[in-house]
């Protein structure tokens, strides 16, 4: 192996690696490192047998499967090896992977993780790609194109990584000084042939390569620092799950409560505190009919194990169905025995509403733990303001309007109306499940059932009282959803907790400007239920008034009505149009400088060069910059550098060989050029660039002004 081949396959898989860093951030994970190194190697060491032993290109593809079946096991399924042997349940998480690894890649929420198989793609690129770019550098007379595969490499880890880029600046710096690192050790050793120089002076050359192509992407920096952000990558538009054939978990309500379903332990959990809640879904959508699920963005979500001081584990009883019942934000979920692959596969989850559920549907045995963070608890609703606008846009029925503008009359604030609103629901509600010995209540959270609700002895449960208060909540202002969830009996510090499906509840969530989306309990507190007729349908605690305003639709009537707080006036929507608009021009346009800055900075070192040369102090050094400029573009085309020749010898043809003559008279003469020689000169020196590039194809003429040579060629 030549000296220079060494070199370039040494640049070669320093390019590879360096376009690899970004893969940290898309998978989150340490387990990366391994599988980069161990296929980087791998792929290397194919490559370098392959051209000591002058293998053919098929027996380098049938030892690249041998070790990609290998090394597969241990880097991708590690928890399914046997001791260090694979398994045949290794291999069935490894094989679908060759394919199914770049799909799971795009629909997982980054970082992807490092299960289920993804780290397939990866040691498949970095494998694949160094045998192959090593294959180049050591065997093809073109070798300078083992450059493709890190730059189709670092491509990939921009197309296939999050829309927030890792380190935009030091990647592209780095890939692009390697590669011409890369280019230049390949170029400057096919020159040598001709006349051969020393390997220290390649190096000083690919230095100086490199150098040049910092100081390009320097300069695209400046042009597209301002825009740099969030990108437009494939996961851009992720593929979410289409929930619109999912049952509104509120519709099974009442069956919770019926005997013996009531009684039964539905799952055990740990890591509860007095006053949790179980959250099984947000439905912030109804029709009049149901409440469900309205545009959720539930999207893939990565295996990564819970960690932290708040973790939920939960053990499932007798449950099943898609919905994962949860506390506060999650953060990460991991699932546990025998279904955990197949669970964890199916994982998806709504970052709004926090949602998480798992299209294989849990079962009694499943088991999962949740990192999640505690959603902080508001004690005075009075001080909540409302933000964003109302989301389910039904109007209540007649009844339940002029019951709330009873209770609201003498609040002020959209807080104080709120506050006033759940006092009434306690004061005037009561709680029956309708089965048994209750009170009839019937089931359904219709408009229909609220209306009822409302007319006479106000009797519902958790169905009705969660419907009812998020419609009145927004006619106060404050964007409102339905949460279907657990409350359990008793949780008792550090001591699992039993839930039963009878503990099923809903209760609401507002949206503040305080403390975002907000949890209220709307529910009644059980209590003896009196007969119709011996009361009237009023508030029990404070009279309605005689002729209470019924409240428009959108808020309280008059000056009362709280602003809406995102309404903006319409002038602001044009501005901001606009400044989209603008953003959009911006980041296009910063996009394109920062491609086309290595091309730029070429250019433009080659501008200040010809201009130094062409205002020089004296007119001899402006007639000796013509010469320069001339051999400057011929050595961009092609041609060897003057070094011991005198300009006559170095011209070719009559053309040059003229010019040669006059610059040289010129500078030798007895007298000092005038202004008119200078001119003369750079008038020649262009014609003889021009018949240069006469007869040249445009792509070879752009090439010759962006050529590197006569800028490090010294």
């Amino acid at each position: 192996m030549t000296q220079w081949r060494l070199a370039a396959l040494t640049a070669s898989v320093l390019a590879i690696l360096a376009a690899c860093l970004p893969m940290g951030a898309l998978f989150g994970s340490t387990r990366i490192v391994p599988v980069v190194a161990t296929a980087l190697l791998a792929g290397t060491g194919i490559a370098v047998l392959g051209w000591w032993r002058r293998w053919p290109a098929l027996w380098l593809i049938l030892v690249g499967l041998g070790t990609l079946a290998i090394v597969a096991p241990p880097l991708v399924a590690p928890e399914l090896l046997a001791g260090i042997l694979p398994t045949p349940e290794a291999y069935a998480v490894v094989v679908p992977a060759i394919w199914q690894s770049w799909r799971d890649i795009l629909t997982i929420q980054t970082p992807v993780g490092v299960g289920g198989g993804v780290l397939m793609a990866p040691l498949l690129l970095v494998l694949g790609g160094s045998a192959i770019s090593g294959s180049i550098v050591l065997r093809a007379h073109r070798a300078e194109l083992a450059a493709i595969v890190p730059v189709a490499i670092a491509i990939w880890t921009i197309l296939f990584g999050p829309a927030r880029p890792w380190a935009p600046v030091l990647h592209a710096v780095l890939v692009t000084g390697l590669v011409v690192v890369l280019v230049s050790i390949v170029r400057q050793a096919r020159r040598r042939r001709a006349a051969p120089r020393t390997l220290s002076t390649l190096w000083r050359r690919s230095i100086a390569s490199l150098t040049v192509a910092a100081a390009a992407i320097g300069c695209g920096i400046v042009g597209g620092a301002a825009v740099l952000g969030d990108r437009t990558v494939l996961r851009s538009d992720p593929v979410m799950l289409d929930t619109s054939q999912l049952d509104s978990p509120l519709s099974a309500f009442r069956a919770s409560h019926e005997p013996p379903r009531r009684d039964e332990t539905v799952l055990v959990a740990t890591g509860l505190a007095p006053g949790d809640r179980l959250s099984v879904a947000v439905l912030d959508a109804y029709d009049g009919v149901v409440a469900g699920v309205g545009d959720a963005a539930f999207v893939r979500q990565p295996a990564i194990p819970p960690s932290g001081d708040e973790v939920l584990g939960v053990t499932v009883q007798a449950l099943d169905g898609p919905w994962i019942p949860h506390v506060g934000t999650p953060e990460s979920v991991g699932f546990v025995g025998a279904r955990a692959p197949a669970l964890q596969a199916t994982l998806h989850a709504d970052a709004d509403t926090g949602d998480l559920l798992a299209t294989a549907g849990i079962q009694p045995g499943d088991a999962y733990e949740i990192a999640f963070h505690r959603d902080a608890a508001v004690d005075d609703l009075s001080t909540l303001t409302p933000a964003g606008r109302p989301r389910l846009g039904v109007t209540p029925p007649a009844d339940a309007v002029s019951w709330l503008s009873g209770w609201t009359q003498d609040a002020t604030t959209p807080g104080e109306r709120l506050a006033a609103l759940v006092d009434g629901l306690a004061a005037d509600g009561y709680l029956s499940h309708g089965v048994d010995d209750d009170a009839p209540s019937r089931a359904g959270h219709s408009l229909a059932r609220i209306a009822e609700l409302f007319d006479g002895v106000m009797v519902g449960d958790g169905e009705q009282y969660a419907v009812a208060a998020a419609l009145l909540a927004e006619q106060l202002g404050f964007p409102a959803r339905i949460v279907v969830g657990y409350v359990p009996g008793s949780i008792v510090d550090g001591q699992p907790t039993t839930v039963v499906a009878g503990d099923l509840d809903a209760w609401i969530e507002v949206s503040t400007q305080e403390s975002g989306w907000v949890a209220i309990p709307v529910t009644p507190e059980e209590r003896p239920i009196p007969e119709e007729e011996a009361t009237a349908p009023q508030p029990s605690t404070q009279p309605q008034a005689p002729a209470g305003p019924v409240l428009p639709e959108g808020g309280i009537e008059g000056d009362q009505q709280p602003a809406d707080p995102v309404q903006p006036p319409a002038q602001a929507v044009d501005d901001g149009l606009l400044l989209a608009v603008l953003g959009v021009v911006a980041t296009a346009l910063g996009g394109v400088l920062l491609v086309a800055s290595p091309a730029l900075a070429v250019l433009g070192a080659k501008l200040l060069r010809r201009r130094r040369r062409r205002i020089a102090p004296t007119a001899a050094a402006r007639v000796d910059g013509a010469w320069r400029e001339f051999v400057d573009a011929a050595v961009d085309r092609g041609r060897s550098r003057q070094t011991a020749a005198t300009r006559l010898e170095y011209a070719r043809g009559a053309q040059e060989a003229a010019f040669a003559r006059a610059v040289d008279a010129t500078l030798f003469g007895r007298t000092d050029p005038d202004d008119a020689s200078v001119d003369e000169a750079w008038s020649h020196r262009q014609r003889l660039v021009d018949a240069l590039d006469e007869g040249r194809p445009w792509h070879r003429r752009l090439r010759a002004r962006l050529s590197l040579r006569s800028l490090v060629h010294r």
